[in-house]
């Protein structure tokens, strides 16, 4: 995109909040006359190129209307479009800087109620974020002078204030001193304590973790446990948390921040409008609060009490130290100590909740701290960006259930597949002031983890969740691709095995029936098919391994053998005819297309 501004009405509008936080606003509902329909008048707390006559309106938020799939997909397909421009836009933004954007359900009343781009951002960067949506071939594309069902309106509104991270930050000074509890700048890493309580094998839910900043201390969750293999064999264990529950800049008040000049140049003509959030329940009285553990374990006398900590290991590594294309997917991982306790995998859930996943949601728990939360996650793509990251990343949209909400503390606790308690969606790492939470994808994070340990080390890694853990895609999302499925290299080495016996089988009828077995059509058939399922199988062992260039290799194997597109790949199959093999998978991608050089690579988490 280039740099033009354009002065043209647009769809954006911008709220900045009052001295409270945001998250816990009461404000008045909107005056009995504010009813008119969006067609002629957009709102914020702000500015917008409207009629003088048109005040002080409000939006809602109704969370209970659906928002169609196709306006999901034209969402997506927009930020690809405009993903270059983007990514440039936002590079060029001050550092610290956080955004995030989805769409949400907004209107005056239900009747006017309609799906916007919402974006919620630092309240120095609005006026940059303003701008870049006013330019009128970008305002042309989101609101199209004929929208229909492929390509709806989609206005957007800005509300300044930064995306909540959920990392517990207390102001405490340490009790019992003479323990090690190091701070960052005495140690190699950040040292990482635990629970006492957490550490049993019965546990069922995220485990409590806590390290010391020049903040004071922070608390997260260790959401599970990840193991890395390099090219020699030599695997490693480290429990996965959040970055920024160890980065500092994550805790600039950014809300403070001077707003530049050039930020606040707008027509004085305008409309002010606001984002109503009193009718919102108050997630939280403080949002640095620690509500994540009883203080009676947390504190005596205001100071942390340690007799109630258990050293867990140090941080090694984070996602912001190790980006290198801009990108934050927000991941920590923590070296355990040899002497800690046997910590279980806390997402092995033995009593999953029933699940009726469609149109693109799932049924969810996190495994909090708390205990185990049930919730919706989203599976259309929304985007944030955490510091120090300079591009937005794709996120799953997870809502709370049972009148549960986030609290600070809960970052880094796994989302899991309530059907399947061995499936992981990913980790959460924020939340809006709608206190609805984004969850970076496990595929992603995996992904992030493992190019990030080779660059290190100038080694090749393989990355999986510990314990037969799986990572997986939401069922109705765009990417159907997923990695470290244990089951589907078993299955379809059951499907090789399959089809040797069949093959052996009718080698030996053969034989007995004294017939030509060098000839024999129906035994040919077989042997090709056994011979395509047996490099399926080596294809997927060489993608657990991630030995990619072998598995580039077995894939020219299989498109030489005569016939293989047309055979039938099913893992619900017990035939053991040459035109069945077993178990899905695909050797150009989720759909069976190649990706088009220079779009957004599904697999990645980056724009």
């Amino acid at each position: 995109m280039d740099s033009d501004n354009h002065s043209t009405a647009l769809p954006v509008t911008r709220n900045e909040p009052k001295d409270d936080s945001g998250y816990a606003s009461q404000e008045p509902s909107p005056p009995p006359n504010s009813s008119r329909s969006f067609s002629d008048r957009a709102i914020a707390k702000g500015k917008s190129i409207m009629p003088n006559y048109i005040r002080n309106r409000k939006l809602r938020c109704y969370e209970d209307k659906q928002i169609p799939e196709l306006t999901w997909k034209r969402l997506e397909d927009l930020r690809k479009q405009y993903a270059e421009s983007l990514n440039n836009f936002t590079r060029g933004l001050p550092n610290c800087t956080s955004i995030l954007m989805t769409l949400k359900v907004l209107g005056e009343n239900e009747e006017s109620a309609e799906p916007w781009v919402y974006i919620q951002c630092d309240k120095a960067v609005v006026g940059k974020i303003t701008r870049f949506f006013q330019r009128s071939v970008i305002r042309y594309d989101f609101e199209p002078p004929q929208p229909d069902d492929r390509f709806p309106r989609l206005r957007v509104f800005i509300h300044s204030q930064k995306p909540r991270p959920l990392v517990a930050t207390g102001i405490r000074r340490v009790a019992n001193e003479d323990r090690d509890f190091y701070s960052p700048a005495e140690s190699e890493g950040n040292e990482i304590y635990v629970l006492k309580s957490d550490v049993t094998p019965s546990v069922r839910r995220g485990t409590q973790i806590m390290t010391e900043c020049s903040h004071g201390v922070r608390q997260a969750v260790m959401g599970g446990l990840i193991k890395t293999i390099d090219s020699g064999k030599l695997e490693t264990v480290y429990g996965m948390t959040v970055g920024h529950f160890v980065f500092e800049g994550s805790y600039d008040d950014g809300e403070n921040s001077p707003v530049s000049d050039s930020d606040e140049e707008y027509d004085e003509d305008v409309e002010s409008f606001e984002l109503e959030l009193g009718f919102i329940e108050a997630k939280s009285e403080d949002e640095n609060n620690l509500h994540v553990v009883d203080k009676r374990d947390f504190e005596v006398d205001g100071k942390v009490n340690m007799d109630k900590w258990s050293r867990l290991g140090k941080l090694s590594m984070a996602s912001h130290n190790l980006s290198e294309d801009g990108s934050n997917l927000d991941w920590g991982l923590i070296t355990i100590h040899k002497h800690s306790h046997g910590l279980p995998n806390p997402s092995l859930d033995i009593h999953p909740a029933p699940t009726n996943p469609g149109g693109g949601q799932s049924s969810v728990k996190m495994n909090s701290a708390r205990g185990t939360l049930n919730g919706i996650l989203h599976g259309s793509w929304s985007y944030i960006m955490l510091p120090p990251g300079k591009v937005l990343v794709r996120t799953y949209l997870l809502s709370l259930s049972d009148g549960e909400s986030l609290q600070v503390g809960d970052s880094g606790a796994w989302i899991i597949d309530s059907s399947d308690s061995t499936k992981v969606f990913g980790h959460l790492v924020a939340s809006d002031v709608f206190g609805h939470g984004y969850v970076i994808p496990m595929y992603d994070t995996l992904e992030d983890i493992q190019n990030g340990l080779a660059r290190l080390s100038s080694k090749s890694f393989s990355v999986t969740p510990a314990y037969r853990m799986k990572s997986t895609p939401i069922p109705g999302a765009a990417n159907t691709r997923y990695a470290w499925r244990d089951k589907e290299e078993m299955d379809l080495e059951k499907a090789f095995l399959r089809h040797e016996k069949s093959y052996q089988d009718k080698e030996v009828e053969l034989l007995e029936a004294g017939e030509d077995v060098d000839n024999n059509k129906d035994l040919q058939d077989i042997g090709r098919a056994r011979d395509i399922a047996n490099i399926y199988h080596l294809i997927r062992k060489a993608e657990l391994r991630y030995d990619m260039k072998l598995a580039a290799q077995l894939k020219m194997e299989l498109e030489k053998l005569p016939g293989y597109k047309d055979y039938i790949i099913s893992s619900e199959s017990g035939t053991t005819g040459p035109q069945e093999l077993s178990i899905t998978h695909d050797t150009e991608g989720p759909t069976g297309e190649k990706t088009p050089e220079g779009e957004f690579d599904e697999g990645k988490g980056s724009t």
